[in-house]
C-alpha cells in the first residue's frame, strides 16, 4: 500500500473512528457501508435530505439528535412490510413517556410517509449515526446496511 492510501485510510479512520466504536457487536458481521457508497449517494446525504423539512432552523445539536432519532426509527419502520410497521411504531412508543406519545407518533407518522413518498427507492436499513455540529451546521456519518428480503 502507497503512502497516499495509507494517508486515506489514517484519516477515514479518525473520521468514522467514534461511529464504529459505537456499533454494538453483535452487528460486525453484517455487510455495511459506513457513508462510502460504491457509485452511489450516501446516506448521510440522504437522510439529511429527508429530514430537512424537520431540521430547518435547528441549531441545538441536542434538538438534532433528538430529530434524528425520531427520523430514524421512522425510516427504519418504513422498511418493514406494511403488515408489521404499525406493530413496530407502537413499540417505539411504548418508550417515551405518555403525555409525548400522540404528539410523537403523529410526527413518526410523517416521516414514514414522507420516506413512501420520496424515498422509497432506497432500501438501506440505518444501524447507527454520529452527529456533529460545525460552523457550517451538522456533519453527520451514518452506518447502513442493506435491508435482507
Amino acid at each position: 500500500m502507497g503512502k497516499k492510501n495509507r494517508v486515506k485510510t489514517r484519516d477515514k479512520f479518525k473520521r468514522y473512528g467514534p461511529l464504529l466504536a459505537k456499533m454494538p457487536e453483535e452487528l460486525r458481521g453484517i455487510p455495511m457501508s459506513v457513508d462510502d457508497p460504491v457509485g452511489g449517494v450516501k446516506m448521510s446525504e440522504i437522510l439529511l435530505d429527508y429530514l430537512e423539512p424537520f431540521t430547518e432552523g435547528l441549531e441545538d445539536e441536542e434538538l438534532w439528535n433528538k430529530v434524528l432519532g425520531i427520523g430514524i426509527i421512522a425510516w427504519n419502520a418504513a422498511l418493514l412490510p406494511s403488515s408489521t410497521l404499525k406493530e413496530g411504531l407502537d413499540g417505539a412508543m411504548k418508550a417515551l413517556p405518555v403525555p409525548e406519545r400522540q404528539q410523537v407518533f403523529a410526527l413518526l407518522e410523517k416521516m414514514v410517509q414522507r420516506k413512501n413518498l420520496f424515498f422509497a427507492h432506497d432500501r438501506r436499513f440505518i444501524i447507527e449515526y454520529h452527529l456533529r455540529m460545525g460552523i457550517d451546521g451538522p456533519f453527520l456519518s451514518v452506518i447502513s446496511s442493506d435491508v435482507m428480503e
